[in-house]
């Protein structure tokens, strides 16, 4: 049988600040077979990004494993691509230099200058090449950085909330990219959002998580097809489940349980 894209085992995860210890993930388990959508949702600071952020192999976990393609993640790895809330572009490159970063000397140059063409074809921005981040729009940096983690050509792609800071008309846009990038590639893609009608246009599968330490209060599957319709009574049912899953677990935190 074929490893899950992304398999997630009893997940734990504390920091330590000033001898304090913050529990953040408690036992956190869920698997995405290879190719699915899936998006992460919850209350602001609940651990969404940690949670990615482990997956990413950029934080240390004190307990549980993940696999990624059947390999354990031990630290960051070219086999995840992660898209942040901020570009975070490197600014003394060029549009094309911070595209190919992460690729110079582990492939031959012209192969470097192609994926960097086909990856900034993609996401519109072919006549950038030699800008600087300082002279791009908001918008246009974040597909700059979607462009990145691309060129990659990792099987998994990690979103953490890539469209909260962006305007509506950009967010639109990118949003219809991301979709047709998962359709055309087959890629697993996870994605945190604070924002559950995106989730449900695009995913799968939403996983809800729970206040502090995060754990999944539930898995829904999101069985419509695409195109979505916002406005159709099975979407909205499907929101008004999500709200009222976040909304009850508010309540149990306000009152201590």
């Amino acid at each position: 049988m074929n490893a899950p894209g992304v398999d997630v085992r009893r997940l734990d995860k504390t920091y330590v600040r000033k001898k304090e210890s913050h529990e953040v993930l408690r036992g956190v388990s869920f698997a995405c077979s290879r190719g699915a959508f899936v998006s992460i949702v919850g209350a602001s600071g609940c651990g969404k990004t940690t949670l990615l952020r482990c997956l990413a192999g950029l934080e240390d976990v004190n307990g549980g494993e993940v696999y990624v393609e059947g390999t354990l993640v031990s630290g960051s790895g070219f086999d995840r691509a992660m898209v942040f809330q901020e570009p975070r572009l490197f600014p003394w490159l060029t549009v094309a230099g911070n595209v190919a970063f992460g690729l110079t000397g582990r492939k031959p140059r012209a192969e470097v200058r192609a994926i960097v063409k086909e990856n900034l074809d993609f996401v519109g921005l072919s006549a950038y090449t030699k800008a600087y981040p300082r002279h791009l729009s908001g918008g246009m940096a974040q597909r700059v950085a979607l462009a990145r983690a691309l060129a990659w050509q990792a099987p998994v792609l990690l979103l953490d909330e890539p469209f909260s800071s962006l305007d509506v008309r950009t967010r639109s846009k990118l949003q219809e990219d991301v979709l047709v990038l998962w359709q055309k590639t087959g890629k697993t893609v996870l994605m945190v959002t604070h924002d559950i009608t995106e989730a449900l246009l695009f995913s799968q599968r939403v996983l809800v998580l729970g206040d502090r330490p995060a754990r999944i209060l539930r898995e829904l599957t999101v069985d419509l097809p695409y195109p979505r319709d916002p406005g159709s009574s099975e979407f909205v049912e499907l929101l008004l489940q999500v709200k009222g899953l976040l909304t009850m677990e508010q309540q149990f935190v306000e009152c201590g349980i």
